[in-house]
């Protein structure tokens, strides 16, 4: 069977979509499943109308019924933690790539795109587990 990879962004602007090409084409040489967030998939649409064998999920019940085995996303830190509140306690492992300058969570360079995608390829990477939580406040 082979690897399933989701992708996220909240949108991607026109100077990142060299990388975004370079990222769908190298998951699809690979043989890999593609699952596209919502807003993404019309960004690919809009690119090359090749969608035909994209699935879209736009929430956390969508994503986890098709069992990507990773989640990429394509941002900053804010696009990583935005990815993890879909992902919830699914324990689907994030790798995020850093479209700007610095990225602390998100920290694969987009110019490191084709590597960091084959060490995925071929499992040869570490998973650094986090935690998230929640913190609501009384304003009185």
């Amino acid at each position: 069977m082979s690897l399933q990879i989701a992708l996220y962004a909240r949108d991607v602007k026109r100077s990142s979509v060299p990388f975004l090409e370079e990222l769908m084409l190298q998951i699809r040489n690979s043989g890999a499943g593609i699952v596209l967030f919502e807003a993404l998939a019309e960004t690919v649409a809009a690119l090359d109308g090749n969608t035909e064998e994209i699935s879209v999920f736009s929430d956390h019940v969508q994503l986890n019924r098709y069992a990507p085995d990773f989640l990429i996303t394509l941002g900053g830190d804010g696009t990583i933690l935005e990815a993890a509140t879909i992902v919830r306690d699914a324990r689907i492992p994030i790798l995020g790539i850093n479209l700007g300058r610095l990225g602390f969570l998100a920290d694969v360079a987009k110019t490191e795109i084709s590597r960091a995608v084959q060490a995925l390829l071929e499992e040869d990477y570490d998973i650094v587990e986090r935690s998230l939580i929640e913190l609501e406040s009384d304003p009185s």
